[in-house]
C-alpha cells in the first residue's frame, strides 16, 4: 500500500497564522512519512518558511484579483501531475479555487479550512453574497476544518450545511514558554521599555481587521489613569505608517520580528482588538508565555475564556469595535495581581493546544478521510 499524498494549498502570502499552520501541517505529514506538497504564492512568508524543504508549487500574481486565476491554473497542474490523496485548501481564496476544481473518481478528497469566514471581513450585501457562495462551495468538499468551537458555530449559523471538525490550533510550547519577573524586566529593558513599568503587547498585522485604530483610541484613555504603562506593537502592515504618525504617548512601534516569544514574555498583558478571527495564534502563543490577556469577543477567544469579566481565569474579553471597553478591562487587569492569570494562561495551553495534540488530530482527520 503507497502512502498518502497530501497537498496543502493558500493563496495568504502575509504575515500571520495560516502560512505558520500551513508550513506545520507540511511538515507534519511528512513525519508520519506521507508525501508532502504545498502549493502557494511565489513570495512572501510561506515560501520564506518553506524554503528547499519541500516541494512547493508556485503561484504568481500581485492583487488577490491576479492570483485567483494563476492559483486556479497551479493547482489544477499540481493536481494533475502529483494526484494527491488529500487536498488542504488554507482560507478564503485558496477555498474558491480549489473546490471549484473538478475531480475524478472522487479525488483528491478536499478539506476546507476557513481560518477566519470570508463574510466576517464584509458588511452589507456583500456580507450574504459571500454567505450564498460559502453554501455553494461546502458541497464541493468533504471536510471543513475549523480552528475553533466558535468559528464552527458561525459557519452552522450562517446555514452553511458541510461535515465539520474542530482541531485546534497547536503551540510550540518550548519556545513559547513562561519567564521569571526578573528575566520579563530584562526583556523590557532589552527592549527599551522600562523594567519595572507595566507592558501591554499587541502582536499581529497592522491591517483593518486588527483594529489597531482602536487599541490607539482605547491606550490614549489608558494613560491617562495610568501614565506609567506601555502599549508594545509588534508587527508590520498597511496601516502602520497611518497610525503611527498619530503620535499616540507611551507607545512603541517594533515592526516584524523572528522573536515574537520574546515580547510575549515580556508582557504584563496581551492586547487582541480584531474585528474577527478564526483563532488567533498571537493570542495562543501568548498565553503559552503565561501573558494574561484582553480580547474581543472573536470566534477562537470566546472559547478560551469561561468568565468574560476576567475576575477568574486567564483574561477578559470585550466587545468588538467598542474603545470605552477595551479602556476599561486593561485598566481593570493592570489593577489586579495577575499571577492566578498567568498560570491559568498557560495551563490552558498545555491541556488543549500543544502541537502533539494538534498534530495527532490532524492525522486523525486524514486518515478518517481516507478510510484508515
Amino acid at each position: 500500500m503507497t502512502e498518502p499524498i497530501v497537498m496543502q494549498a493558500t493563496m495568504v502570502r502575509i504575515d500571520g497564522g495560516v502560512p505558520i499552520t500551513v508550513d506545520l501541517a507540511a511538515r507534519a505529514v511528512r513525519s508520519w512519512g506521507w508525501t508532502s506538497i504545498v502549493v502557494g504564492p511565489a513570495e512572501g512568508r510561506l515560501r520564506e518558511r518553506i524554503g528547499n524543504d519541500l516541494p512547493y508549487v508556485a503561484h504568481h500574481g500581485g492583487r488577490i484579483s491576479q492570483q485567483l486565476p494563476a492559483a486556479i491554473l497551479s493547482l489544477r497542474a499540481a493536481v494533475a501531475q502529483h494526484r494527491p490523496d488529500i487536498l488542504h485548501l488554507h482560507s478564503s481564496w485558496a477555498g474558491l479555487a480549489g473546490r471549484i476544481l473538478p475531480r475524478r473518481r472522487q479525488r483528491p478528497i478536499v478539506v476546507f479550512q476557513p481560518h477566519a469566514w470570508s463574510f466576517s471581513a464584509l458588511d452589507g450585501p456583500s456580507t450574504r453574497v459571500a454567505r450564498i457562495i460559502e453554501r455553494g462551495l461546502a458541497r464541493r468538499c468533504e471536510l471543513t476544518i475549523c480552528c475553533s468551537n466558535d468559528e464552527a458555530e458561525t459557519g452552522r449559523l450562517a446555514r452553511i450545511s458541510s461535515r465539520f471538525e474542530v482541531v485546534d490550533n497547536g503551540v510550540d510550547t518550548i519556545r513559547y514558554s513562561p519567564v521569571s519577573p526578573d528575566e520579563r524586566a530584562r526583556l523590557k529593558a532589552a527592549h527599551g521599555l522600562p523594567p519595572e513599568a507595566p507592558v501591554v503587547v499587541s502582536v499581529g498585522r497592522i491591517a483593518e481587521q486588527k483594529r489597531y485604530d482602536l487599541a490607539l483610541a482605547a491606550w490614549r484613555e489608558v494613560v491617562k489613569a495610568r501614565p506609567d504603562a506601555h502599549l508594545a506593537i509588534v508587527g508590520d502592515g498597511p496601516l502602520r505608517s497611518a497610525l503611527e504618525a498619530l503620535g499616540t504617548p507611551n507607545v512603541r512601534w517594533f515592526g516584524r520580528t523572528s522573536t515574537p516569544e520574546d515580547f510575549h514574555r515580556m508582557a504584563d498583558l496581551s492586547l487582541l482588538t480584531s474585528d474577527y478571527e478564526g483563532r488567533s495564534l498571537s493570542l495562543l502563543e501568548a498565553m503559552a508565555c503565561g501573558s494574561p490577556i484582553v480580547s474581543t469577543m472573536v470566534d477562537g477567544a470566546r472559547d478560551l475564556i469561561d468568565d468574560p469579566s476576567g475576575t477568574t481565569g486567564p483574561g477578559c474579553l470585550v466587545p468588538t469595535g467598542d474603545s470605552h471597553a477595551i479602556t476599561a478591562a486593561v485598566l481593570a487587569m493592570l489593577d489586579r495581581d495577575l499571577t492566578g492569570a498567568r498560570t491559568a494562561a498557560r495551563s490552558s495551553i498545555l491541556a488543549r493546544f500543544t502541537l502533539d495534540v494538534w498534530t495527532s488530530s490532524m492525522k486523525s482527520c486524514y486518515e478518517r478521510l481516507l478510510g484508515h
